[in-house]
């Protein structure tokens, strides 16, 4: 990961009274769909190299400070040429007084990219690896500063950069733009997408420290962590992770999440799938 400081030129903080209607409300920065699919080509190139879209309810209540995202990223190339696309970063460029807190691919497997974030206003760069033609999943949360409703702001500048036949290429991947809304109906939406992320990373905690609650010998915490495992297993239809589970715990009633701990059963390392960042490129 290479962080590098913004500075002054980083992008600044829209803020709009939108409830006034004046004309003192401010510049209004376009808004950002919860699902905005926005493929961009190459500076100078014909083909499309990524489509990026953006997957997040913007809608914050008053004081509210992060927002959850999830990335697609689409590379499209001739598979004859697939080989040209590396050394992609992932760029992601607060505004000053906000920071990026959390980087994970989610798919085509779990990679914990950045566990902690960034400076203040500090741009982020990600390494992401060598692509081909192929989608990735990424989960993306930002600490923004609290605004009242009526209010919108940047959350981060987003860009995909990457080495295309020996060129370095940048590719614009636009603003992502929350807003603060006392509608209560409005903020509570949930985008499919971030829920599953949120119950993916929830899944390997729960193993993760359940595991760790049965080598302590804190049976009746393990046996709530694992079942709990369980139970967003079965919602999440991942038989594998399942399969994996049963060699430490009875499954009662996988809805549930109801088990037993197999007394004396062999303990695996049960967590998620998931590389570090280095083993990723």
């Amino acid at each position: 990961m290479m962080i590098q400081d913004a500075g002054a030129n980083g992008p600044e903080l829209l803020q709009t009274g939108r409830t006034g209607g004046g004309s003192g409300a401010g510049p209004q920065p376009a808004r950002a769909p919860e699902h905005c699919c926005s493929p961009v080509a190459a500076a100078g190139a014909d083909e499309r190299l990524f489509s990026i879209e953006a997957s997040y309810n913007p809608h914050l209540l008053p004081g509210a400070t992060r927002l959850e995202v999830v990335l697609t990223l689409s590379a499209a190339l001739p598979d004859s040429r697939a080989a040209d696309l590396d050394q992609v970063r992932l760029r992601l460029e607060p505004p000053r007084g906000c920071r990026i807190t959390r980087v994970q691919q989610q798919s085509p497997e779990y990679v914990e990219l950045i566990g902690l974030g960034g400076p203040a206003g500090g741009a982020i760069e990600v390494p992401l690896g060598t692509w081909g033609n192929e989608s990735r999943d990424y989960f993306v949360v930002a600490e923004l500063t609290p605004a009242e409703a009526g209010e919108e702001a940047l959350a981060f500048w987003l860009q995909v950069l990457c080495v295309h036949r020996g060129a370095q290429t940048a590719i614009d991947g636009g603003r992502v733009i929350a807003d603060w809304t006392a509608d209560l109906a409005l903020a509570a939406q949930v985008d499919p997408r971030v829920a599953y992320c949120n119950a993916q990373q929830e899944l390997a905690e729960s193993i993760r420290d359940g595991l760790g609650a049965r080598c302590r010998g804190e049976l009746m915490l393990a046996t709530l962590l694992l079942g709990r495992a369980v139970q967003i297993s079965a919602a999440l239809g991942n038989a594998a992770v399942i399969r994996s589970l049963e060699s430490v715990v009875e499954i009662l009633n996988a809805p549930e999440g109801t088990v037993r701990l197999r007394p004396g059963g062999a303990l695996l390392d049960l967590e998620m799938p998931r590389r570090n960042a280095d083993q990723c490129i």
